[in-house]
């Protein structure tokens, strides 16, 4: 506007400058005053009207430009809400980041303590494995040792059935001999007994009576027979299991019995006959 109004006022000062020379050639001329008037007023009505239009345009364009420049605040207010929430988003976060560092900063130190446990572990677990296959070394080894045993045991029991079966062949033969054997040992008592009760009977009416009688003479030669039947029954119970001996597994000691028995009972029967004689 200072522009214009000074542009107005040159505008001014030239037409007052310059009415002399109006004058001048007005008079030259031959105009009159009243023309030149209308002349000037008629320029200053279309500068005003000019300077007028001017000023209107200047005007409608800063009212533009300031509903620009508040459509632009608008938005940089707009924008810097937009901004500040962000920015609390951002506090937000890393509030959450720097806690979530936190956590995992704890959770490495769980972990680490956890990773020096489970080495720890996994060293016990190693010297358990090394003491597993030491005892697993030793339990292969009585293993073999008992298959070793086991083996001779069989063979032990192999030859001990043998031997047995053996054993059980003999103690046959054995009982089937004894058998006979006794067989014929009770015979030959029983027709003993039968000679010695017979002789006492005939000779029970002899005049001369003996010390110990009919009575005495049959008891002492039954008791004679008895003790040498004795006698010879201990000596072959010894090889049977199924009669009893005086002294069981003493070989020497039922030899030594039987004899006595059987020297009893024949010196009973030589008395028993020596004192009817």
């Amino acid at each position: 506007m200072s522009d214009k109004d000074t542009h107005g006022g040159g505008d001014s000062t030239d037409s007052s400058v310059g009415a002399p020379r109006d004058d001048a050639d007005g008079e030259t001329d031959g105009d009159g005053p009243g023309e030149r008037t209308t002349v000037v007023e008629a320029e200053e009505d279309a500068d005003s009207d000019e300077r007028e239009s001017a000023l209107d345009e200047r005007e409608s364009a800063l009212n533009e430009r300031e509903q620009s420049l508040e459509e632009r605040e608008r938005e940089l207010d707009e924008r810097e809400a937009a901004l500040d929430r962000r920015e609390d988003r951002l506090d937000q976060r890393e509030d959450g980041l720097d806690k979530r560092a936190d956590e995992l900063k704890t959770r490495t130190a769980e972990l680490d303590d956890r990773e020096a446990e489970i080495d720890k572990y996994s060293r016990e677990l190693e010297q358990t494995r090394a003491d597993l296959d030491e005892r697993e070394a030793t339990i292969e080894q009585r293993e073999a040792e008992l298959d070793d045993r086991q083996t001779a045991i069989e063979e032990r029991e192999s030859e001990l059935s043998k031997r047995s079966t053996e054993l059980d062949r003999r103690e046959q033969t054995l009982k089937e001999y004894v058998g006979d054997q006794f067989g014929r040992v009770e015979d030959q008592v029983t027709n003993t007994i039968h000679d010695a009760v017979a002789t006492g009977m005939a000779k029970h009416a002899d005049t001369r009576d003996s010390r110990l009688g009919t009575v005495g003479n049959v008891l002492l030669g039954l008791a004679g027979i008895f003790l040498v039947a004795a006698g010879i029954t201990n000596l072959l119970a010894f090889n049977l299991a199924d009669i009893p001996a005086l002294a069981p597994g003493d070989n020497p000691t039922n030899t030594i019995a039987s004899a006595v028995l059987v020297f009893l009972g024949l010196a009973g029967n030589l008395a028993a006959v020596a004192d009817r004689a």
